[in-house]
């Protein structure tokens, strides 16, 4: 009589995942799929969480910064002879401040 066993490595192999796809899952009491868009990792379950949760003070530091600069933003006089102006965001890291330069052709 010939076995009907499946072995997990006879499966054929895929390089990418997606929303509707499902992963199988072997629990205690039995086996079943989880579709991969519910598919979460959590930092506990990871070897970078620790680093994460030491940093979040940083973290929302510098998102508040990003927020603070993205409303701030100066222009100064247009040059003329090349038909470009430049603008400036001011920025202050470590207590010295600096100022990004951007230039816009028209």
């Amino acid at each position: 009589m010939a076995s009907t066993d499946v072995s997990i490595n006879q499966l054929p192999e895929t390089n990418q995942v997606s929303n509707g796809d499902y992963i199988i899952i072997q629990t205690p009491n039995a086996t079943n799929r989880l579709d991969f868009s519910n598919f979460v990792v959590g930092l506990e379950n990871t070897t970078f969480g620790s680093t994460i949760e030491l940093h979040t003070t940083e973290i929302s530091e510098l998102s508040s910064s990003v927020e603070t600069l993205s409303g701030t933003f100066y222009d100064s006089t247009p040059d003329v002879n090349a038909g470009q102006s430049t603008h400036s965001i001011p920025i202050t890291i470590n207590g010295v401040n600096y100022a990004i330069l951007l230039s816009a052709t028209s």
